[in-house]
């Protein structure tokens, strides 16, 4: 057997409009699904749906007369279905809304947006609460890791209504300008259709698409019944060692928050900018991987000779680093000195893993009209094969220098067993070489576009 809505709110069908506004908020403060536990939230739904139904309809003077005469049908349109689309042929007519665009015509087909063909168009999506910072890096933040700080202002819970937005021992009840639905069907007509209309839901503007109402008594003062207050915060993003040249650091729960949404998260993307700053360390070294790529110029007479202890090149955490080639071992113009361990840090490694270090080598031949005399040549024949080491390099004084050396182990290859990329071969190119201020023709301009 059917009840009656007054049964409902527990009332005589002769209540006054006080005996069942008091009878309503009763009941809806008893029943209201925050306001019970857990496991009772479901029952408690859906008694607080038919109360607040009951009392939209006996609270107003012409819905309830027509309930009177015409009992629980008689409500006519209050019985909250879902809505179709519709279209009106009739042409064009006064008070409707804007003209249907290209945009809406695509939502319209495929059910996108606000709803579609035969969708019930209730559904509300879920606002982008995430708040977006943008940085750019360069090779020594991603060779150390870096610390960025971000202060900027978000919307945090009220802490007085604890994001309700209403006032203490307020009720809000189904906004009856959307029945609960939180939105509303507006006319809209096809432009260059023949004057074709269509029926498409907005957020309803009473509720500000919430599905519930309450009047401005019954906001919380502090918050004026949007449930968020403003707040300044720092948040801290961790750019990892080694991490990829460009990507994004995310912080959860540290965004927006909205009443009934998850808390949004801040987002840092950055991304790697090449310092090319000649007098900076970085600038002579490129990144491939977890590999890096350098170029030092060596003289001819190391090339032929090797050299012992030399101080080949400074690395991005200004370390010397001593290779020492055998006597016998010539190095040729495109061969490449790889040290392992020496290139950036392994992101996410947990023993601290490091790529490999590829130095290609540049040689210094001696400028025209070197040989003054003809004895010259018949010495030099005389002289290549006995040579022990080179004098021309720097030779490591570690009494001298505060700066950090490292022995190496490293091992040379032919160019022609390195990575393609790295072994470009550009002639007549002009390069600043490494550690000293004389300018070469040599291979690594391809590598590096310097």
């Amino acid at each position: 057997m059917k009840i009656s809505l007054y049964e409902v709110l527990g009332v005589e069908s002769s209540a006054t409009e006080g005996e069942i506004k008091k009878a309503y908020r009763k009941l809806a403060l008893r029943y209201h699904p925050d306001k019970v536990p857990e496991n009772e939230r479901e029952e408690s739904e859906l008694k607080f749906k038919e109360i607040t139904e009951a009392y939209e309809i006996l609270s107003d003077e012409d819905k309830r007369r027509d309930y009177d005469l015409g009992g629980r049908n008689g409500r006519g349109g209050y019985d909250g279905q879902d809505f179709d689309f519709e279209f009106d042929f009739g042409g064009p007519g006064g008070g409707f809304g804007g003209d249907f665009d290209a945009e809406d015509f695509a939502n319209f087909f495929s059910g996108g947006g606000q709803g579609g063909f035969g969708r019930n168009s209730n559904t509300r999506g879920s606002p982008n609460l995430d708040i977006h910072f943008n940085v750019t890096v360069n090779l020594k933040d991603l060779y150390f890791g870096k610390l960025v700080k971000e202060t900027y202002t978000r919307d945090v819970e009220c802490v007085k209504c604890k994001g309700t937005g209403l006032r203490k021992n307020a009720v809000e009840i189904q906004c009856p300008g959307c029945h609960g639905s939180g939105s509303v069907e507006e006319y809209r007509r096809m432009a260059g259709m023949g004057g074709m209309m269509y029926v498409a839901r907005v957020p309803c503007k009473k509720c500000e698409g919430k599905g519930m109402y309450s009047t401005s008594s019954d906001k919380c003062r502090k918050c004026k019944g949007t449930g968020t207050l403003k707040e300044s915060c720092t948040c801290e993003f961790e750019i990892k060692k080694g991490a990829p040249p460009d990507g994004k650091v995310e912080v959860s729960q540290m965004g927006n928050y909205k009443p009934k949404f998850a808390v949004g998260k801040a987002v840092l993307s950055y991304k790697f900018v090449q310092n090319t700053d000649p007098t900076s360390i970085e600038s002579k070294f490129h990144r491939e991987g977890d590999d890096l790529y350098t170029k030092v110029s060596i003289s001819l007479v190391d090339a032929l000779c090797g050299f012992e202890n030399k101080r080949l090149i400074q690395t991005l955490d200004n370390r010397w680093l001593h290779v020492k080639v055998p006597m016998k071992k010539v190095l040729k113009p495109g061969d490449s000195i790889i040290v392992k361990d020496e290139g950036m840090p392994v992101f996410n490694s947990m023993i601290g893993s490091k790529g490999d270090l590829y130095i290609g080598v540049e040689i210094e031949f001696p400028d025209d009209g070197w040989m003054m005399e003809r004895g010259d040549r018949n010495r030099l024949i005389d002289v290549l094969g006995h040579i022990e080491s080179s004098t021309n390099g720097e030779e490591a004084n570690d009494n001298d220098d505060t700066i950090e050396s490292t022995p190496t182990t490293f091992q040379i290859k032919n160019k022609n067993d390195v990575p393609k990329t790295f072994n470009t071969y550009v002639n007549n190119a002009k390069v600043e070489t490494f550690g000293t201020d004389s300018s070469k023709q040599g291979w690594f301009k391809g590598w590096f576009g310097w």
